[in-house]
């Protein structure tokens, strides 16, 4: 359970940042609306699957969890040597609180620029930079 949880922690901002930037990527942009839409739903479930992370943390004693996506790029070298590149993430008492932070204060600017920019030319392409960021 703990590790479904990790998975839509990490998955639900690149979800956003796939869906907002392949739209824009094609020229298909989306609505103001689907666009605000998108922004708060991808909040919400990374905030509640932190929520749950630490939750699950708590309950079960666990003080450190470590998600392991494994070796993405894998060098052998003519002298024996190894070199590759591992993504991990940490989930931690203390980075799983500062990660909830973080959702919370993206969802506030997320709510706020979509009712600020409303009509803008440069609403789509600042979307799609935020979800990068």
């Amino acid at each position: 359970m703990l590790i479904i949880l990790e998975v839509l922690v990490i998955a639900a901002p690149a979800v956003l940042v796939l869906l907002l930037g392949v739209a824009t990527l094609f020229d298909s942009r989306l609505s103001e609306e689907a666009t605000a839409r998108a922004c708060r739903f991808a909040v919400g479930v990374g905030l509640l699957a932190c929520c749950g992370v630490l939750v699950a943390m708590i309950g079960t004693g666990t003080r450190h969890s470590v998600l392991d996506l494994g070796n993405w790029i894998e060098l052998h070298g003519e002298t024996g040597h190894r070199l590759h590149f591992a993504v991990k993430f940490e989930f931690d008492r203390l980075s799983v609180p500062l990660a909830m932070l973080s959702f919370i204060l993206c969802g506030v600017i997320s709510s706020f620029a979509a009712k600020y920019m409303h009509r803008e030319p440069g609403y789509n392409r600042f979307f799609t930079l935020f979800a990068v960021f």
